[in-house]
């Protein structure tokens, strides 16, 4: 078992993995009447792990981190079904706890990792979130987000991840010949590179090449379950950032943002529906 951190994958022990978190997960499927599954490869798959940009306002249910908004869910179904879970805020356990203290238990600079579903307006829908420091943000700190390129300015060097400036002047560039709008990345830096504020920077030590798309054997059957974004009425849309193609099933009830788990084999990166099935 792993995390998902690029060239600087590690490997986990299974004690790190916690109930509410996002995982890619690799194996196969028994023919018997349980159609179990054996897993492969199990890895962790974070969004962000870096620090609280401004001070949230206590009672709302939101605060912003490395440029990109966590929204936590504090409706009474999704906390009966664990959603939203916590490490290291002590005794609170649930978002609905932490929302009322957001100012004290998570001031600018408290450093954290997020894991969650990207919505369809780039919000992370949080399934975990771990404090892991309180402020000062070290400058030895270590600082990584995933996410979409835009407004590059390949003369300044600079881009954008939702309200994250990111300048790549100095950065090594794994995987990625040059960045470009529209490509997802990983991009790395430290405490020391780091500008907070509403629209925050950074100063990337090192930009990968990251892949939305689930991490799926072509092919073989694929499963993903996540927010529906870039729905349009059409039978093409994404799930957690994988492609789909529902061909001729039926659309009834979905639309943006709507969490569903979609099953089928994966042909040229696309997962070709056979099954759509809609999640509270």
């Amino acid at each position: 078992m792993t995390d998902n951190k690029g060239t600087d994958s590690v490997d986990l022990s299974e004690s790190a993995f916690k109930p509410g978190m996002v995982v890619n997960v690799k194996g196969v499927i028994s023919d018997d009447l349980n159609h179990r599954g054996v897993a492969t490869e199990v890895e962790l798959e974070d969004n962000l792990e870096g620090p609280v940009d401004i001070t949230p306002t206590n009672g709302v249910p939101q605060f912003q981190a490395l440029g990109q908004t966590v929204a936590l869910n504090t409706t009474a179904a999704t906390i009966a079904s664990g959603k939203t879970r916590l490490a290291g805020f002590g005794n609170f356990s649930t978002a609905a706890q932490i929302v009322p203290h957001l100012s004290t238990l998570l001031p600018a600079g408290a450093r954290v990792e997020v894991n969650g579903l990207p919505d369809a307006n780039g919000v992370i829908q949080a399934n975990f979130i771990t404090k892991e420091s309180d402020p000062p943000l070290p400058a030895a700190a270590k600082l990584e987000v995933k996410g979409t390129i835009t407004n590059l300015d390949t003369t300044a060097k600079t881009f954008t991840i939702n309200a994250l400036a990111v300048d790549y002047s100095g950065a090594s560039l794994h995987d990625l010949s040059s960045p470009a709008n529209g490509v997802f990345v990983e991009v790395k830096g430290t405490g020391a590179g780091y500008t907070s504020g509403a629209s925050p920077k950074l100063v990337a030590t090192k930009i990968e090449a990251s892949q939305e798309n689930a991490k799926g054997i072509e092919g073989a059957k694929l499963e993903v379950e996540g927010l529906i974004s870039g729905f349009t009425g059409a039978s093409t849309f994404k799930v957690s950032g994988q492609s789909v193609n529902a061909g001729s099933l039926s659309l009834a009830g979905l639309a943006n943002n709507v969490r569903v788990e979609v099953e089928g084999p994966l042909s040229n990166g696309v997962l070709n529906a056979i099954k759509i099935s809609i999640r509270p």
